[in-house]
């Protein structure tokens, strides 16, 4: 068998099952915050070693998959990649990634989205994400159906102006590194925005201006 330097196959004894984790960039340095229990993650921070204060990136996902301090996952390693490697104008000096997520519930399959799912301090750790970030990219994927939850965490964007926000074209598990993200223009008003499962956003009434950023 060949081995692949950035992945790996691992026995994880919380699902008895095979998962495949995959390794953080080099050069980064990664922590994070879970729940007491340990079944909720509510924030991943990879840094960059080289870029000590540049720009700050708050990725929202659905949920967390098995990525901690030591190991990523394939959503958290593409997007390590997409923003610190793949030299997009958009991520210029990033030097911060943050990674929240709509439900805080650490889960790699058959997830529902139950409301016991968020986690009691998530929307707090979402909070302070978006506080601390320049840059929102949402990457929750265009098939999400989780419609309250990106109502909510919309909301909060909304209370957070001038960010530059942009959007994933797929969840980051099925990502491309070539044209995957495009922004949300400031014209977008997120009271009047319509969330599709088969569209991502979709802009109902242009007629309204946010005070995002262009």
């Amino acid at each position: 068998m060949t081995f692949i330097s950035n992945l790996q196959l691992l026995f994880i004894p919380l699902y008895a099952e095979v998962v495949m984790i995959f390794k953080h960039i080099s050069e980064v340095v990664v922590g994070t915050h879970f729940s007491q229990c340990g079944r909720f993650r509510y924030r991943l921070t990879i840094d960059r070693k080289d870029i000590p204060k540049g720009r700050v990136v708050c990725a929202i996902l659905q949920n967390p998959s098995v990525a901690d301090s030591e190991f990523a996952d394939k959503s958290v390693q593409f997007l390590e990649k997409l923003i610190f490697l793949k030299e997009y104008e958009e991520f210029r000096n990033v030097s911060r990634i943050i990674i929240v997520n709509q439900f805080a519930l650490v889960q790699t399959k058959d997830f529902e989205g139950e409301s016991d799912h968020i986690g009691v301090e998530n929307d707090t750790f979402i909070e302070q994400a978006l506080d601390e970030a320049d840059i929102v990219l949402i990457a929750w994927g265009a098939a999400n159906p989780y419609k309250k939850r990106q109502e909510a965490i919309h909301d909060k964007l909304l209370e957070h102006t001038g960010k530059k926000i942009f959007k994933t074209k797929a969840h980051p598990s099925r990502g491309t590194y070539k044209d995957f993200i495009e922004r949300i223009p400031s014209s977008t008003d997120f009271s009047s925005v319509e969330v599709s499962a088969d569209a991502g956003i979709v802009e109902k009434d242009s007629s309204r201006r946010s005070g995002f950023e262009e």
